[in-house]
């Protein structure tokens, strides 16, 4: 908010009245929104225009043929057109803010001529009058007056002419640079190509606004934060994530640089796509170990899932306070023998584990006793994912190598590593968090005894009195708790 001194020189509000440079602002704040919107249907428009050539014939596949992209087109132009719309309005805003500060200036100056005439006779001098004082003090400060009004006519005059030809690339750029422009708006320009320094500098102006808004609703005080804390408002500010929605996350769940202390000293490693794994230390509590798992989650602010295969099973969930909470809700039902036993279990038996971006624990290793509870590609009990990695050389080493490779690698049943088990790691992931859930929502005595129930065909021809039935391995297709999790995530 600009300040204001009272004083005889207008500002911006008292010619249009109580239009400031924050209510311009205000106005076109919506279009983000609105232009995001613009952009899923684009995509939509593109894919449905896919599935037709793919499903139809004749004349209306000819037609759509002969006219590729048409609406996708459109919605892209519009949404350029509005994006840059909003940013040029953003940046007459600025310039209004700016007349408003040199008017403060100017009337700060008047005020204080006055003041010192008022009650210095030598200022005041001769037998000139309060009143004539006043008219010269504001006569003299009137060019300066002038020159703000001027340099504020033009700056309408440049925006205007930039609303009329259309944008640019370069003026894109230094839009999105300078935080007029929503980075995400980029989408809007197909010849645009932004450099590692714009988006950085975009990032920073992100993470200074998310922080202020933040201490403007209570939820940050003290110190500019550093540490993880900080790293959670930069990946967040990467990944798009509004300031709204980290406001809302800090809010509703009291998200303050303290709770990511958990965190510290444990050794992080990073995967190919940047995103942060933790290794657990082999005497970590249970209680330690699953608010280390939230927060990593909180701390990414997404899992890649999205961007990992056009064939994945199931839409991106959005980082958000709901998912948050579910997560929460999960590790809850989960508690007593995830957190409140196996974690334990698994470290004292000579296996490692480690947090993951969505929300559950992976691990590995171990002894012959550990061997007993991982398969395939891998077994989830409850809020950990075991690979199927059994005994290795050096199971810190194994687990952190996994993390840095993105991929699930896996053993044979006589403990070699097969050359055929690549499976993306944030697929899979996605694959065992929703057992986790299905673990979460049965409990544990009512999973077990379902998922085994799919999972093994009993035969019962020629079963008689003396005779036990046959039992064969379902494959994961035929399991509704696989295909729930998605198929083709895990592998099938």
């Amino acid at each position: 908010m600009v300040a204001r001194t009272p004083g005889p020189f207008a500002y911006y509000s008292d010619t249009y009245t109580g239009v400031t440079g924050d209510s311009i602002r205000a106005a076109v704040d919506p279009v983000d929104t609105h232009a995001a919107d613009l952009g899923t249907l684009a995509d939509e428009l593109k894919g449905d225009e896919q599935r037709i050539l793919e499903t139809t014939e004749g004349d209306i596949t000819t037609s759509v043929a002969a006219n590729p992209h048409v609406p996708y087109d459109v919605a892209i132009r519009l949404g350029g057109k509005a994006q840059f719309a909003a940013a040029c309005t953003r940046e007459f805003a600025l310039k209004v803010d700016a007349f408003d500060t040199e008017v403060n200036a100017i009337n700060e100056s008047y005020r204080s001529q006055v003041f010192a005439a008022q009650h210095d006779p030598d200022v005041r001098g001769g037998d000139l009058n309060l009143a004539d004082l006043q008219s010269a003090f504001k006569a003299n400060l009137q060019p300066r007056y002038a020159a703000a009004e001027e340099a504020l006519d033009t700056a309408a005059d440049d925006v205007a002419a930039k609303l009329k030809k259309g944008p640019t690339d370069e003026e894109v750029r230094q839009f999105i640079r300078q935080g007029l422009m929503p980075l995400a708006a980029a989408s809007f320009f197909p010849t645009l190509v932004l450099t590692e320094s714009d988006k950085i500098e975009a990032y920073k102006l992100i993470v200074k606004d998310t922080i202020a808004r933040l201490r403007d609703e209570g939820l940050l005080t003290g110190p500019d934060p550093d540490g993880y804390y900080l790293q959670w408002l930069q990946n967040a500010a990467r990944r798009g994530i509004s300031i709204d929605d980290i406001v809302e996350i800090a809010r509703e769940h009291d998200i303050r640089p303290d709770d990511f202390e958990v965190l510290d000293g444990l050794e992080e490693v990073k995967d190919r796509d940047g995103k942060s794994f933790f290794i657990l230390p082999t005497d970590i509590s249970g209680d330690d170990a699953r608010k280390a798992v939230l927060m990593t989650y909180i701390l990414n602010a997404g899992t890649d899932y999205g961007t990992a295969d056009s064939s994945r099973d199931f839409s991106e969930t959005p980082y958000s306070s709901d998912e948050i909470q579910r997560i929460k809700d999960r590790q809850g039902e989960n508690n007593w023998f995830s957190y409140g036993q196996d974690v334990g279990f698994v470290n004292g038996n000579g296996g490692r584990l480690a947090t993951t971006p969505n929300g559950m624990l992976m691990g590995l290793g171990g002894n012959g006793l550990q061997d007993v509870y991982s398969s395939n590609g891998g077994t989830t009990f409850g809020d950990i994912f075991m690979l199927n990695i059994d005994d290795p050389d050096d199971s810190h080493e194994a687990i952190r190598s996994v993390i840095q490779s993105g991929v699930a690698n896996y053993a044979d049943n006589d403990g070699e590593p097969r050359p055929d088990s690549s499976l993306d790691l944030d697929r899979l992931l996605h694959h065992e968090e929703r057992h986790s859930q299905q673990w979460a929502r049965e409990g544990y005595a009512g999973f077990i005894a379902s998922y085994l129930n799919e999972s093994v065909d009993w035969d019962m021809e020629g079963w008689g009195p003396f005779q036990a039935p046959i039992p064969h391995t379902v494959d994961g297709k035929d399991n509704s708790y696989e295909a729930d999790a998605g198929l083709t995530d895990g592998g099938y």
